[in-house]
């Protein structure tokens, strides 16, 4: 099993790209935990777009401290007016270079083969 995983990394690139999306609001309770769910999928060929959308409690200096401490390359966008989801999502969708789309809410966590 894992040498398949190891095979499916080394040539992630005949692999189609999945956008991943995570809406925040005010889950810093919760938030890093879906993120570390996000950073340990075995199927690795994804880009990462995290929204913050005016939250006001925590959650951007959990993001920004988890995105720095692990070296992730993605995409962390803050809202400075609340966009509300629709819009946000919006927002993503045009920013999206994924063949797929896959949304996860901030406060969830995937396990690691979902993608």
């Amino acid at each position: 099993m894992f040498k398949c995983l190891e095979m499916l990394n080394t040539y992630k690139d005949n692999y189609p790209l999945v956008t991943v999306f995570i809406p925040c609001y005010n889950h810093e309770e919760y938030i890093l935990h879906t993120l570390e769910s996000i950073r340990f999928q075995t199927y690795t060929n994804y880009e990462l777009i995290i929204i913050d959308d005016c939250s006001t409690d925590r959650s951007c200096d959990i993001i920004e401290k988890w995105i720095t401490e692990n070296d992730i390359q993605c995409q962390f966008i803050r809202h400075t007016i609340n966009q509300w989801i629709c819009k946000t999502i919006n927002e993503v969708l045009e920013k999206a270079e994924g063949t797929y789309f896959s949304g996860c809410a901030s406060d969830d966590i995937w396990q690691p083969y979902k993608l």
